[in-house]
């Protein structure tokens, strides 16, 4: 045999190494090649039998679920019907589908109104899609109590994030529903504004003529500028977005937009010169009724506070040294893990 060369000397061939460790009759099959091949298989094609089985159209038996000819999953049934969804468009790839996605489509109201389209079941009424039960909203909204808990699991024996968003939602519009016919009756109202990073905050304190009262948020509104005509522009587009009502066919509320301007009798800002300014615009032009405007005294304490400190350079050198700096005592106090357990 000549080194270096998988031939001997009479010619007869040498299989090298990497022939032999990969050779296989045609009687053996490759059983790396099997294992392989099962474990690349998808979910359809471990389980479309089963999912068939739980998708049959009624009267004819048939699975609406199949396998298109550009090797993605559809449904039959919204293609006949041209419905606009991906399964529609037989868009859903084998790979990353699962069961929970075909039932939610099993469900959605497009597949329904396909298989009334086709004559396969009656006409769609509102109990084909019930919606969430009370007791499902109450254990929504107790979740959201608890704190500011992710979404990303939704809630436990109600559904998932995308379900929990629109039952928030939809408890949201119920509060603020409820703010609405409280201040369309109300007698006197107070309202404090707060403007911080270009961000108004309109908040509501609301008395009727029964001596019951309520207080709540009527929006947020974002600003250009601070100066007091955008504030007062900032205040009119909350209101107008806080008197339109979904079940108004999203028109604005007149009745309800006129009795805000018309009892709001005290106005509470900041004790800041451009929204004093504000104030006493808003006072002429739009809130006619108002009869006191307030002054947060608490406006910039944090900054008044410390200025005194410069005035006088010993204090301001004792200042710094216990307390200002960040290698003041205080500072090293609350950041040592060692400290801070001995000093609370």
């Amino acid at each position: 045999m000549i080194p270096g060369f998988a031939t001997r000397l009479d010619g007869s061939s040498v299989k090298t190494h990497f022939q032999r460790q990969h050779a296989c009759t045609k009687d053996e099959p490759d059983v790396k090649a099997l294992t392989a091949s099962k474990s690349q298989c998808g979910p359809w094609e471990r389980n479309h039998e089963k999912w068939q089985k739980k998708t049959l159209l009624p009267v004819i038996n048939i699975s609406w679920l199949t396998k298109g000819e550009n090797g993605c999953l559809g449904c039959v049934v919204c293609k006949l019907a041209k419905k606009q969804n991906e399964y529609g468009w037989f868009e859903i790839k084998e790979q990353g589908v699962n069961f929970s996605n075909v039932k939610r489509h099993q469900t959605s109201e497009q597949h329904l109104e396909a298989l009334a389209d086709l004559g396969l079941i009656s006409e769609l009424n509102d109990d084909k899609l019930p919606a969430p039960s009370i007791e499902s909203f109450q254990r929504v909204a107790k979740g959201r109590l608890k704190g500011p808990i992710a979404l990303q699991h939704g809630e436990a024996e109600v559904g998932g994030r995308k379900k929990i968003t629109c039952m928030l939602r939809c408890l949201s519009e119920a509060m603020f529903q409820l703010d609405r016919k409280f201040l369309a009756s109300a007698g006197t109202i107070t309202l404090h504004m707060d403007v911080r990073q270009l961000k108004l905050l309109v908040r509501f304190r609301a008395s009727n003529k029964d001596l019951e009262w309520k207080k709540g948020i009527l929006g947020i509104a974002e600003l250009p500028r601070t100066t007091s005509t955008c504030l007062e522009e900032g205040l009119k587009g909350i209101l107008r977005t806080f008197c339109t009502s979904p079940f108004n066919a999203g028109e604005v509320d007149q009745a309800l937009y006129a009795n805000i301007l018309r009892c709001t009798e005290i106005l509470d800002m900041d004790a800041a010169a451009d929204e004093q300014c504000s104030a006493r615009e808003l006072r002429k032009d739009l809130l006619t009724s108002v009869k006191v405007v307030m002054k947060d005294k608490a406006h910039a304490s944090r900054r008044v506070l410390s200025r005194p400190w410069n005035v006088i350079p010993a204090l301001d050198e004792a200042w710094s040294m216990f307390v200002g700096d960040s290698s003041s005592v205080v500072r090293m106090i609350q950041k040592s893990d060692v400290l801070s357990k001995k000093i609370p």
